[in-house]
């Protein structure tokens, strides 16, 4: 299958994809200004730039790039199997069967370190959520509030970080 960022040499090999690895770079460095996946997946959305597969950007697309091990250059075989008798289906490892965790197996879009701070901020990022249920009222002007801090994107400027809406 295909990943954001990349694409596979005559070999088989996972290659940098320039354009669509900035594309990557640029949804981690938002991400972690505080930028979160579901206004990221509109802004994706609203520049019209596609997914790999030609869906629709959600937040659950960002947040699962960002839960790749890919981006940071390492390959994770097994992840996924197909049990036996069950076939065109695929369901998560979880000790079922022998996987291999191989570290630089490819050229990394993002740095061991940003990666590793994107897990941090997702999971400090599901604590706040859970946190929700008990406090309600936390995040009442959280919108405006967050829509203060955006940068603005201007669509008839110069691309911003490489970045622009194409007509």
């Amino acid at each position: 299958s295909r990943f954001m960022g990349y694409d596979k040499d005559e070999f088989g090999e996972l290659i940098i994809n320039p354009k669509e690895a900035m594309v990557v770079q640029f949804l981690a460095d938002m991400y972690l200004l505080g930028v979160g996946s579901s206004r990221l997946a509109q802004l994706m959305e609203y520049l019209e730039i596609p997914t790999v597969s030609g869906g629709k950007w959600t937040a659950g697309t960002i947040t699962g790039m960002f839960k790749n091990e890919k981006y940071k250059g390492d390959f994770h075989l097994q992840k996924y199997y197909t049990p036996e008798g069950r076939r065109n289906q695929t369901v998560r490892n979880r000790g079922e069967v022998q996987s291999y965790y191989m570290e630089d197996s490819h050229p990394a879009i993002l740095s061991a370190e940003q990666w590793d701070r994107l897990q941090e901020k997702m999971k400090e990022n599901r604590r706040d959520k859970s946190s929700t249920q008990d406090n309600p009222l936390k995040y009442q002007n959280r919108s405006a509030d967050r829509n203060a801090a955006l940068p603005v994107l201007r669509t008839d400027a110069p691309a911003q970080a490489g970045i622009q809406k194409e007509d």
